[in-house]
């Protein structure tokens, strides 16, 4: 059975901007599941933990966990959502796959989804 990996950004100062790379993986790996793919998105998984329980958002305190995962997939699938060629966790993620010869895979990503929910949140706040 092979376990793709979703690497997807994450990381900003900013939570609403956290919370649209959430649901833009979620919307990822929905259509994905929806075709056959079995994904394991540590965006899915951690989000919770660092928005409910005050875990660090941040790479420095996810890498070892989102490495270890990965050693563990098949195939990594980079969601090209907004910020995804800036983050540091992709690139690292990208390199480790390469390094160990994983096959990598690109997707359009759920842009659409995350920034319809930002003009939602902007003008419920009065802001647009």
């Amino acid at each position: 059975m092979n376990i793709d990996y979703l690497a997807t950004p994450y990381s900003d100062p900013d939570p609403l901007v956290r919370e649209v790379r959430y649901k833009a993986a979620c919307h990822i790996t929905l259509r994905l599941m929806r075709q056959g793919f079995i994904v394991f998105s540590p965006i899915l998984h951690n989000h919770f933990l660092e928005k409910e329980h005050g875990l660090p958002s941040g790479w420095d305190f996810w890498q070892k966990y989102d490495l270890a995962m990965l050693k563990r997939c098949n195939r990594l699938i980079v969601g090209c959502i907004q910020g995804w060629k800036e983050s540091i966790g992709v690139a690292k993620e990208v390199e480790e796959a390469r390094s160990r010869r994983i096959p990598i895979l690109y997707v359009e990503g759920g842009d659409k989804v995350g920034y319809n929910i930002i003009q939602k949140t902007k003008s419920a706040k009065g802001n647009g």
